[in-house]
């Protein structure tokens, strides 16, 4: 006996005698296997047949299986042997029946009539057999006589043998899984006398009382004009509840649909072909108005009458929406899912611990190079020397606590590369504990280490920098200490008191420059020098950075060598920072070459660029330095007594101004004790180009009445002084309010002002002057700031030029010179 109230299993539900039987049934030695592994579609049917309150049965084809629920076992007049439930060979008037199913097998719509009860026995020669009806319209003798073998009436022309039993009828309609027919469908109908041949459509008609309780919409549509013949209630739902019977297809629908389906139902109807739809995307009527879409999968059928000629369409369909919304949801998740992994690059995957497999995430090969399923190969993508610790951080995962994470490196085979991969985990276990998978992502990772490593680098700097800063300004700190006790004894005397301030003075300058040096690199680094660029003769240049390098190379004893093109060669620069690059290499090529050695400073170039090369014969740079060479704070290797001295901020600096002049520096060296060669290109300007003055030079100009207000005393006064020298009127004010209350005001050409005045700001003092100036008057801003901001805030309140102090006086000389053109 079977428990009609058993749990689901599988996915099987409810159903009386017949679904507590399935339930219960050893399905691990069917050739159909466990429910849960049945396709959807049949797992679907034989929850539907169990669910209906009408004589249903499923034959599945090409297993002579049979599910029915109990409704049909009485109908049929099956005893409750639940085993028989299952057998094709069972069923009452098999041998007709068998016809009919193989027939809607094959897509054709049959009806049979049949007797009730089962051969058995000495009986099965002659009882159970039955007449059949196909969809043309046909009747045959399912025994291939009319001999009825002493049993039932044949005068109904049935060849139905009674043997006591009442008549049923059964409608074997094929069942599609949406591509094609995978079982026929049983649907039983008691018959009271015997029954005529019925025509194709009226016997598919008779069936209406078991087609309106379809969950799906079915429908019989007569002749070339598709008309409703017959609709189901869940058809008519569906198309809004209109009146359909009679009416053809093309009289109901608006055009989108007619277009959609009426072509369909034509071919059919024209070639005899039926046509199976999937997931057919329909805009129906809704009821509120407007149109709701839906996804149906359907068959459309051709009814053939005696002649073989076709004389309507069956129609049955499956409303799949709520499955084709919740695919596109997962599709869509799955999607993003795919693009968040590998926009994290990331790839999930699991080995399999029994087979040795693993199964990897689409991604695997973009991500990793490579998606081998064999462990034993993906070891090989391994770097050898992370082996021995990948392997140790899976075995102590399977082996403890489950959890994996390590970090290896891996090389991808499609293009060598070296790659950082983290590895996540965790361990599966079956019901005894024992680990069978490993589940688990592996993340890219390389940019991350690269930039910790980065960062550990630059750290690594930052404590050597330091550690030289430290150094470097104790050395002139002690000896200014040791002055400055010298001067405190009593006893010193006037020799030794000068000396000791030389000391401090000659020390002082040498921190001044220092901490000079640190600004002027931050400056630069950070894009806020200004350049102020003019055409200049690169062997000028090139003399006075000789010049400025002069004392350290003579003092280390090296011989410098001075080669250059006999003709000029002009570049658009500024001068100043031309030399500072110049005289930085000459230096550091001084501190790095051992007393004794060679510097040689080469001028060259081609049409269209000239080139400064630095080359000496000392220590040389090492491979590994080579490539941050111009990195702030990079140094190569001191020696212990750190003599070489400096930040390692000078080939920043000089990279840094070099590419504010549109060229480039280039270092080269064979290795330690090599020597080095550094290379700057710059763009070569027209030759002939004037030489800027000299910042001593005086230019010719016109004398111009100035007015400079400065609070510092001996800024404005050198500064004044130095105008006078150059035969112009100035008149010098120590603060704003003075300048106000002079009368020079409208008189003046040319205002200096200072922005940091204690009383009133330039800015603000310029407005005012402004009301009161000649209308061809020129505003200079004077001030320590040079950034982008402030050179824009001063021409924000009026100021034609902005002067960063100390002044550059060629440029104030020029600018000067062309108030002449001004008011004219």
């Amino acid at each position: 006996m079977v428990d009609k109230d058993s749990p689901a299993q599988g996915g099987v539900i409810g159903g009386g005698t017949a679904g507590a039987f399935l339930r219960a049934h050893a399905w691990e030695n069917d050739p159909l296997g466990a429910p849960d592994s049945w396709p959807d579609w049949l797992r679907g049917q034989v929850n539907t047949l169990l669910a209906a309150p009408v004589p249903m049965a499923l034959v599945v084809a090409g297993h002579g299986r049979v599910f029915c629920n109990d409704a049909f076992a009485e109908a049929c007049g099956l005893p409750g042997a639940e085993a028989d439930l299952l057998a094709l060979e069972r069923l009452p008037g098999i041998d007709a029946l068998a016809a009919a199913i193989d027939a809607a097998a094959r897509g054709t719509v049959r009806i049979v009539v049949v007797s009730q009860g089962r051969r058995s026995g000495a009986d099965s020669a002659n009882c159970g057999d039955a007449a059949s009806a196909d969809s043309d319209g046909a009747a045959s003798s399912a025994s291939g006589s009319g001999d009825t073998g002493g049993c039932g009436d044949s005068s109904t022309g049935t060849d139905d043998v009674r043997c006591g039993g009442a008549q049923v009828q059964l409608s074997c309609v094929p069942v599609f899984d949406g591509t094609r027919v995978q079982g026929v469908l049983l649907l039983a109908a008691p018959v009271a006398v015997p029954v005529p041949a019925p025509s194709p459509l009226d016997n598919l008609a008779r069936l209406h009382e078991l087609f309106d309780l379809a969950p799906g919409p079915i429908a019989i549509l007569s002749g070339p004009e598709h008309r409703y013949v017959f609709s189901n209630r869940a058809n008519s739902a569906y198309t809004g509840g209109l009146a359909l019977e009679g009416r053809a297809v093309r009289e109901l629908f608006p055009p989108e649909l007619i277009a959609q389906f009426v072509g369909l139902l034509d071919n059919v109807y024209r070639t005899g072909e039926p046509l199976v739809g999937r997931a057919t995307a329909v805009d129906l009527p809704a009821p509120e108005g407007g149109t709701r879409r839906v996804y149906l999968d359907f068959v459309y059928h051709p009814i053939r009458n005696d002649n073989g000629e076709i004389v309507g369409i069956f129609h049955q369909a499956s409303d799949v929406t709520a499955a084709v919304v919740a695919n596109e949801a997962l599709r869509l998740s799955e999607q993003r899912l795919r693009e968040g992994a590998t926009a994290a690059r990331m790839v999930a995957w699991e080995w399999d611990l029994r087979t040795g497999t693993v199964t990897c995430s689409d991604n695997a090969r973009e991500i990793l190079g490579y998606d081998l399923a064999d462990v034993e190969e993906r070891w090989k993508q391994v770097v050898p020397e992370d082996v021995d610790q990948l392997r140790s951080a899976f075995a102590e995962a399977i082996a403890g606590d489950g959890n994996l994470k390590v970090i290896s490196r891996r090389i991808r085979p499609d293009d060598g590369r070296v790659i950082w991969v983290d590895n996540r985990g965790t361990v599966v276990r079956d019901d005894a504990g024992a680990a069978i998978a490993v589940r688990g992502i592996t993340v890219d990772v390389t940019e991350r280490v690269a930039a910790e490593q980065e960062l550990q680098a630059a750290n690594r700097r930052k404590d050597e920098f330091l550690a030289m800063l430290a150094h470097e300004l104790r050395n002139p700190l002690a000896p200014i200490a040791t002055a400055a006790m010298l001067l405190k004894l009593p006893e010193v005397d006037t020799a030794r008191a000068r000396h000791a301030v030389d000391v401090i003075d000659r020390q002082v300058r040498h921190m001044t420059a220092l901490v000079d040096d640190l600004l002027d690199v931050s400056r630069v680094t950070r894009g806020l020098v200004q350049l102020e660029m003019a055409p200049c003769e690169l062997g000028a240049i090139a003399a006075s950075a000789v010049e400025q390098s002069r004392p350290l190379i003579e003092a280390r004893g090296h011989r410098l060598d001075l080669r250059a093109d006999l003709e000029a060669s002009w570049v658009l620069g500024e001068r100043t920072r031309l030399v500072q690059v110049i005289a930085n290499l000459l230096n550091n090529a001084a501190k790095y070459t051992p007393p004794g050695g060679q510097i040689v400073l080469e001028l060259g170039g081609s049409d269209s660029t000239v080139t400064v090369t630095v080359r000496d014969n000392g220590s040389g740079i090492e491979a590994a330095l080579l490539p941050r060479v111009f990195d702030l704070f990079s140094q190569g290797e001191r020696t212990p007594d750190r003599s070489q001295g400096g930040l390692g901020i000078g080939l920043a600096l000089v990279q840094r101004l070099v590419q504010l002049h549109g060229g480039s520096v280039t270092a080269r060296s064979a290795g330690r004790g090599q020597g080095s060669t550094f290379t700057v290109t710059l763009p070569r300007v027209a030759a002939g180009a004037e030489r800027m003055p000299d910042a001593g030079a005086r230019v010719a100009a016109q004398p111009r009445n100035i007015v400079v207000v400065d609070d510092h005393a001996d800024g404005g006064t050198l500064l004044a002084s130095w105008l006078r020298t150059q035969g112009h009127r100035v008149t010098l004010h120590a603060s704003a309010r003075s300048a106000l209350e002079s009368d020079q005001v409208a008189q003046a050409e040319m205002f200096v002002l200072d922005i940091g005045l204690p009383d009133m700001d330039g800015y603000t003092l310029a407005t005012a002057l402004r009301g009161r100036a000649a209308p061809h008057a020129v505003f200079v801003a004077l001030t320590g700031y040079g950034r982008q901001q402030d050179r824009e805030r001063s021409l924000a309140a009026g100021f034609h030029h902005h002067l960063v102090k100390p002044v550059h006086a060629p440029h104030l000389l020029e600018l000067i010179a062309a108030l002449g053109a001004r008011t004219t």
